[in-house]
This record gives C-alpha cells, sequence and structure tokens, in this order.
C-alpha cells in the first residue's frame, strides 16, 4: 500500500475505502475459483478442437 500510495494519493485513498476482500490477494480464500477453472476449460477445448482441423 506504501508503494502505490508513492505512485498516486487518490489511487491510495479510493482503495483504502474498498473492503481488502474485494481486491487484495491476502483476503482471497486459497480454494479454486470459478473464472478460473473455466478459463483452464475453454483453453483445453480450444486446443482439442484447433487439432481435430
Amino acid at each position: 500500500m506504501l508503494e502505490i500510495q508513492k505512485v498516486s494519493e487518490a489511487a491510495y485513498q479510493h482503495l483504502i475505502l474498498i473492503t481488502l476482500r474485494f481486491w487484495t490477494k491476502s483476503a482471497f480464500t486459497p480454494g479454486s475459483k470459478n473464472d478460473q477453472l473455466l478459463n483452464n476449460m475453454y483453453k483445453t477445448f480450444n486446443s482439442n478442437a484447433g487439432s481435430r482441423g
């Protein structure tokens, strides 16, 4: 946060008003996230679909 504050005071002020669980990685749960799982499924599907040509 101190680095962000050095770069932009406005950005720092904006972020401290937002609940940490919405934007900081330290507040995320360690379990899988749906968007990552979907992204992996799309990549797998696309790689297989391209090889069937």
